[in-house]
């Protein structure tokens, strides 16, 4: 496995790449649109900026990874029994959220790739207030997959005074 170093720039008229990547796909991702994204670490990292619970799955996220431009449109939030995982990381109240995934540029699709059905659930995005009066942190994202059952999870948070 090769690990690729990718750094993304963004300026007021466009989102440069370090090394430069071809833009591709149908339709193309152009600057216009990569600058309504972000990259992934940038937008699960805005949740502390939520205001309340509802608000983390009030809107769309939209992303950009340098090559394709995707979004996680997110449903209405629903309460969440804390598990003992969401004591652990010294939450107070946990939220989730169904999430649609769509394209929106830069993707190229070839014959068998799984396009049409490499979902096989809904994604559940999950939620976590921080303490009593913390904020509320990106604690996983969860999905079934063709190739079998896949997540991104937060295993540790640390609160450090200022």
């Amino acid at each position: 496995k090769r690990t690729k170093r990718v750094t993304l720039t963004w300026t007021q008229g466009d989102v440069l790449q370090t090394p430069p990547h071809k833009d591709g796909g149908d339709p193309k991702p152009t600057p216009a649109l990569k600058l309504t994204a972000a990259d992934p670490v940038t937008v699960f990292s805005r949740a502390v900026y939520a205001p309340t619970a509802q608000a983390l799955c009030a809107r769309n996220w939209r992303f950009y990874d340098g090559a394709q431009i995707y979004e996680l449109q997110f449903q209405p939030s629903q309460s969440a029994a804390l598990t003992p995982a969401d004591r652990g990381l010294g939450l107070s109240a946990a939220v989730t959220c169904q999430v649609r995934y769509a394209e929106v540029a830069g993707f190229h699709h070839k014959p068998g790739d799984h396009h049409a059905d490499w979902l096989r659930s809904d994604i559940v995005a999950r939620f976590g207030k921080l303490g009593a009066a913390g904020p509320w942190l990106f604690v996983s994202l969860r999905a079934d997959t063709f190739l079998g059952y896949a997540k991104v999870e937060l295993t540790r948070a640390t609160v450090v005074p200022l």
